[in-house]
């Protein structure tokens, strides 16, 4: 599969080695953070555990300048503020993360060690590759098959990189990779532009062309979740007011890559204000103009308006 031929690429640039660690945890921190600095972002209290276990480690410190260079030199990262805040993590020092546990069973095991699985992030972001993979038995079972003739990379160009018959690995990459851009959320950025980035470096791997993290839309002032249950349907919400209103407000009110809030009011109040006061005044005075100078009818039409220039 995908995730067993990157590993493989990474052991063989000896980017891996075994180290036994202890961390707290809780139930629901992450192994990527210490305990008490996830639980103080999460508002969490509940009560942490002592764990010591032997993790396989991917090197990122490897690619420290490399990372470096790459997010300061280039707009690999969008918008300014979050690339600005990448390169500050940066700065600080990449650190070599986990990228298997030995007392999780159900993962996908390591090949060189089978008594480990395959851990996030490691596993998770592969899944931007394996997703390009049609989903015929062959490949899930992880037998070999000949590219798609209509990739823009020739199935020679594949066999370049392993010298034989295509892995799923190759594969992926010949159906579409590298990715124009990823949009994700704000909280998971620093595994986008920065573990991602070092793994494919690590592998040979083209980068994505660009990581946009966008911010986070919350409703009336509040995070969305189902505890909550203040969670917003976008199905009911354009079935209710309509696609163009649910466009306008959220074009005006939210700027793309910022953080957003939404309330019914607010939503209401401002399509009233631009589309039945402003845009609706505007279209009764054109039409009015119309009536009084053209009879109706629009003079020109937009097809027989050249590129580039009005009347």
């Amino acid at each position: 599969c995908v995730l067993t031929t990157l590993n493989q690429n990474c052991r063989r640039t000896l980017d891996f080695h075994a180290t036994t660690h202890s961390l707290l945890f809780s139930c629901v921190v992450s192994p990527n953070y210490p305990c008490m600095a996830a639980c103080a972002r999460s508002s969490c209290y509940r009560p942490c555990h002592h764990r010591e276990e032997e993790n396989y480690f991917f090197a990122l410190s490897k690619y420290q300048q490399q990372l470096e260079q790459l997010i300061e030199g280039s707009d690999f990262v969008q918008p300014a503020s979050r690339r600005n805040e990448v390169l500050g993590w940066v700065k600080q020092g990449v650190r070599d993360f986990s990228i298997s546990r030995s007392a999780v069973q159900w993962g996908i095991p390591m090949k060189q060690d089978p008594s480990h699985t395959v851990y996030v992030w490691f596993d998770a972001l592969n899944g931007y590759l394996s997703g390009l993979l049609p989903l015929t038995d062959d490949v899930m079972s992880g037998s070999s098959s000949e590219p798609n003739p209509s990739s823009s990379n020739s199935s020679d160009q594949v066999r370049s990189r392993s010298g034989s018959t295509p892995s799923s690995l190759d594969r992926a990459v010949c159906q579409g990779w590298p990715a124009d851009v990823h949009v994700i959320g704000k909280d998971i950025l620093r595994f986008h532009a920065i573990y991602w980035p070092g793994m494919l470096m690590s592998t040979g791997l083209p980068l994505p062309k660009q990581v946009f993290g966008h911010g986070f839309l919350t409703k009336d002032g509040l995070k969305m979740g189902k505890a909550l249950g203040n969670t917003l349907d976008p199905e009911v919400l354009v079935k209710t007011y309509g696609a163009d209103a649910v466009r306008m407000y959220f074009m005006k009110e939210v700027a793309f890559g910022q953080d957003g809030n939404f309330s019914e009011q607010s939503f209401r109040d401002t399509v009233n204000a631009l589309l039945a006061n402003s845009v609706g005044n505007l279209l009764n005075r054109t039409l009015g103009l119309l009536r009084k100078n053209y009879d109706s009818v629009i003079p020109v039409s937009a097809a027989e308006v050249a590129p580039g220039r009005g009347h």
